[in-house]
């Protein structure tokens, strides 16, 4: 039987979301209605649209990909939390799909997503949904409104 022992948490920067730049804090409508122009570039783009003095998609693949290699090195299991953008970004990468299609992907809230990898092809993925009672509420925004 194999036993794993307690691991102390390692903060990433690299797991950061995307960097909004000028619109850092506001809502996709706040941008849209601000800002229509950008909302416009940023839907036809999603992948290569980069905020003003900001990041996109490429810059955030472009900051992962040390990350990814060092992950790639672990053999005991990982418990990846960060931000959607970034988790689409990885589930991409381990489950082989091509990064234009990240963007796209649904990364549901509340939502553990296991991957099994057999560290070559095949894979196997189980989610497991939480609903917002299953957490104790420690403020009244946790933020995900918000780029």
């Amino acid at each position: 039987r194999q036993r794993f022992h307690q691991m102390l948490p390692r903060v990433y920067r690299n797991l950061d979301e995307i960097f909004a730049g000028d619109y850092e804090g506001m809502t996709y409508k706040e941008i849209e209605r601000n800002f229509g122009e950008e909302s416009i570039l940023r839907k036809k783009d999603k992948l290569g649209y980069r905020y003003p003095r900001g990041e996109s998609y490429l810059d955030l693949i472009a900051r992962l990909d040390p990350l990814m290699h060092e992950l790639e090195s672990y053999v005991e299991p990982l418990l990846v939390v960060s931000h959607q953008a970034t988790l689409r970004i990885i589930y991409a990468y381990l489950v082989g799909l091509p990064r234009a299609d990240a963007p796209k992907i649904d990364i549901p809230l509340h939502t553990v997503i296991r991957i099994s990898w057999d560290g070559w092809q095949s894979f196997e993925e189980t989610r497991f949904a939480f609903d917002e009672h299953d957490f104790q509420q420690v403020s009244q925004n946790d933020g995900q409104q918000f780029l």
